[in-house]
């Protein structure tokens, strides 16, 4: 019948119902399941050609933890337009992200992303920081005005 699993080594065509040898390229070993070839840490998998290709690295990176990519060191973030690592420009008022690919601005300061600063956080009378400290909320029975960037007694 047509229920049946290959050895290790070979692959099922369901097609053909038959089991094919696994080719193994260069830079790669069999998988864990041993049904497919997986590259060796450094090497990254090329589907066109079903070859394992070496990771270039450039200037300020690693190996990501599976080994078939780079990730930027910590100051750093990935282009992806040119595959190249570049540093973090830190404004004022802003310090390195959690992950040190971005910037964060500090308390009462918050992105204007037009400008990559960080602007301070204007808090109108009746009104006080909110929780992330990124820009203000209006006191109890207080409503924010958007257009004035206010907070009016609400009605």
């Amino acid at each position: 019948g047509d229920d049946f699993t290959c050895n290790r080594g070979y692959k099922r065509n369901y097609t053909t119902n038959t089991c094919n040898q696994v080719i193994i390229p260069q830079n790669a070993t069999l998988n864990y399941f041993g049904d497919d070839f997986s590259c060796n840490k450094g090497y990254k998998r090329n589907y066109t050609t079903n070859q394992c290709d070496r990771v270039i690295l450039p200037e300020n990176a690693s190996l990501n933890y599976f080994g078939d990519d780079f990730v930027c060191n910590r100051g750093y973030k990935k282009n992806y337009r040119n595959n190249q690592c570049e540093r973090v420009l830190i404004p004022a008022n802003a310090s390195l992200n959690y992950f040190g690919d971005d910037f964060v601005c500090n308390r009462s300061y918050t992105r204007n992303y037009r400008t990559d600063q960080c602007d301070q956080v204007i808090i109108p009378p009746n009104a006080r920081l909110n929780y992330f400290g990124d820009d203000f909320i209006c006191n109890d029975s207080y409503t924010r005005n958007y257009l004035s960037n206010t907070c009016e007694l609400a009605r």
